[in-house]
């Protein structure tokens, strides 16, 4: 009950009650990741970044799944520029998980950002042969950081 309105805060937007809601969740649910995630979703769309690292971190540590976690920790990474910690992340995600076509996806992406393209074009490939649903919008994302050439 608590992570659906946690969610539906989150999702439309209203992103500090979401983490006042969070706060509160996590004093009768201290052990809950789900809620460490969504707090970690929420501060770092309001740019509080090393605060939503630590929020994911504890969702990792908590989590018996924690893909979601690390791609999103990852993800700040990047967009701080840590991007050899961000690869880390997506490294351990295709660890747990070799078949994360989002995984392979980030990773290729931040790859591009440090201009490693050969490396990145194996990457974004591998994401596209493992979901070829969302192929179009991984090649798409790849022209724009200049891997593919537009068709």
């Amino acid at each position: 009950m608590y992570c659906a309105k946690v969610m539906a805060l989150n999702k439309i937007g209203r992103y500090n009650e979401t983490i006042s809601c969070c706060d509160k969740i996590i004093e009768l649910e201290p052990d809950n990741p789900m809620i460490y995630h969504l707090k970690g979703d929420s501060l770092s769309t309001l740019g509080q970044y090393d605060d939503a690292i630590s929020h994911f971190d504890k969702a990792i540590e908590l989590s018996s799944d924690p893909a979601d976690s690390y791609h999103n920790t990852g993800l700040v990474l990047a967009a701080l520029g840590l991007h050899d910690k961000a690869i880390a992340c997506f490294d351990k995600i295709i660890e747990l998980n070799p078949d994360n076509a989002d995984a392979y996806f980030a990773k290729g992406s931040t790859l591009a950002m440090l201009d490693r393209h050969d490396e990145a074009t194996l990457y974004f490939n591998k994401a596209m042969s493992l979901n070829p649903d969302n192929a179009n919008e991984y090649y798409d994302h790849g022209v724009d950081l200049g891997i593919f050439l537009p068709q």
